[in-house]
């Protein structure tokens, strides 16, 4: 199921946000790093889902539900999402929640396994970095951190994605922005879907 929202919808979310570090960002920022959960998380023996169901989270607080479809550039993964506009914001100033069924056989418990899922995303929306992500905790599982530009029919938004991981589910939160002046209230909105997170069982 591809996510049709419509044609207005940007992010530029926070690189450390409560509930979720990364060890760094594109776009120069330097949040902290956690390597011991990570490991912990890593070890853990994956549980395998045999159909997609939307991760459990806080709805963000200032935010009215736009859809009930995630990011507008979904990977071609069976998927479920919702999404959230900033009331006081344009159609740009979203959050999307994006959950994915990936094949049982995907490797999710190494870094350079989750981040070929973060080259896929790339690939779809025509981000020409030459990095691959950087590590991430958001809520205790390992994900891994993406921050790009994404091109919406000459109109320029930022994103920050976070692409979280247990076993074969994949959770895609994304953060989006055009206006500057509104990255504070993504940023707040983006760390209460973060803080609790729970993939589906």
């Amino acid at each position: 199921m591809k996510s049709a929202l419509p044609l207005f919808s940007g992010v530029l979310a926070a690189a450390l946000l409560a509930g979720c570090s990364a060890d760094g960002g594109d776009d120069g920022a330097e949040p902290e790093t956690s390597e011991q959960p990570a490991a912990a998380a890593e070890s853990t023996e994956p549980t395998i889902r045999t159909e997609a169901a939307l991760a459990e989270f806080t709805a963000p607080s200032g935010y009215s539900q736009s859809s009930e479809e995630g990011v507008s550039f979904a990977l071609e993964y069976d998927h479920v999402g919702a999404s959230y506009q900033l009331e006081n914001g344009t159609a740009y100033e979203q959050i999307f929640v994006t959950s994915y069924l990936l094949p049982e056989d995907a490797d999710t418990a190494s870094f350079d396994g989750r981040a070929a899922f973060v080259a896929e995303y790339d690939a779809v929306t025509g981000n020409e970095t030459s990095s691959s992500g950087t590590r991430a905790i958001a809520s205790g599982y390992p994900a891994v951190f993406r921050y790009l530009k994404v091109d919406y029919d000459g109109e320029s938004a930022q994103q920050r994605n976070f692409f979280v991981f247990d076993g074969n589910a994949m959770t895609q939160i994304t953060c989006q922005w055009k206006d500057p002046e509104l990255e504070d209230a993504i940023t707040k909105g983006c760390q209460e879907v973060q803080e609790n997170l729970n993939l589906p069982a």
